[in-house]
């Protein structure tokens, strides 16, 4: 069964890129929002995300929305990934449009001892990336004792968005590997875009959820793909796809695992985005 997790209110434009995680003895979801300017509400206008965080104590099923966002900065911030460190701190890798006339995104990262208050670094944790300007959709696991950064670049948004890996032994400084390990592929769903990673292990096996976007197909689907290195992955297969209900209309991806439930964004025929969850178990997963 799909539930509604947050969704937009009347002065709210969206909000979407979900992040779980278990601290604290509560669930945190940390997520993307976009307010109407203050007059505007139900007007065209202009998008600028901030990153909230909301907590749950009886496993996701009622959440606590902060009232202020946790990170906030001149354009856009959004697509949030936390992890922790040692001494009992979190670092969060998020996106920020620097330039939104280019459609210029790095990925960025913020410290903190409590997960409310956030303290941002001034220099990008993926400053490049071969001819990227779209550089975004960061995904942070370990492995070979290290961790390893998936994220996704391109010269333009929905223009080619490519996997790419980054490692780091500290958190801080990562070293790009400029070769895409998975990109679109002509003859599928996703020839145009391969966005959102969400990459696991599953006992021997690598799994990487991932949003896919072609021109046959309208909208957003989630895919997923697997490998057995973590590196090399295999053509993927369309997992969840829900463009039969209306809630979902314009996509149903940037899909996030946590437990037995994942965490998706769904959009509407209005294009408004909100998060849902729903068991693992009914798509496969």
């Amino acid at each position: 069964m799909i539930e509604l997790v947050i969704g937009p209110t009347s002065e709210q434009i969206a909000v979407h890129t979900p992040y779980v995680m278990e601290a604290g003895g509560e669930l945190n979801l940390f997520y993307s929002r976009a307010d109407y300017p203050p007059g505007q509400a139900g007007e065209a206008c202009r998008k600028k995300y901030n990153i909230f965080r909301a907590t749950s104590v009886d496993g996701g099923k009622t959440w606590k929305e902060g009232s202020q966002p946790i990170i906030e900065r001149k354009d856009t911030v959004c697509r949030p990934w936390v992890v922790e460190e040692g001494g009992g701190g979190y670092r969060m890798f998020y996106v920020e449009r620097l330039h939104p006339m280019a459609g210029v995104f790095r990925v960025f990262a913020a410290t903190s001892s409590d997960l409310e208050s956030w303290q941002v670094e001034s220099e990008a944790a993926i400053p490049e990336c071969g001819d990227c300007e779209h550089i975004a959709t960061p995904c942070v696991v370990k492995a070979n004792g290290k961790l390893r950064m998936y994220f996704t670049g391109a010269r333009c948004h929905k223009d080619g968005d490519s996997l790419y890996v980054a490692e780091s032994g500290d958190g801080k400084k990562f070293k790009v590997d400029k070769e895409p390990k998975f990109k679109p592929g002509k003859g599928t769903a996703y020839e145009k875009s391969c966005y959102a990673p969400f990459v696991y292990e599953d006992g021997s096996k690598w799994r990487m959820l991932f949003s896919g976007y072609g021109s046959a197909v309208r909208g957003w689907r989630t895919y997923l793909s697997e490998s057995n290195d973590g590196l090399k992955f295999k053509k993927g297969k369309l997992v969840i796809d829900l463009s039969d209900d209306d809630r979902f209309k314009h996509g149903a991806y940037k899909a996030v695992l946590h437990g037995d439930q994942v965490y998706f964004v769904g959009v509407d025929g209005q294009q408004r985005a909100s998060i849902y969850r729903a068991p693992r178990t009914d798509f496969g997963l």
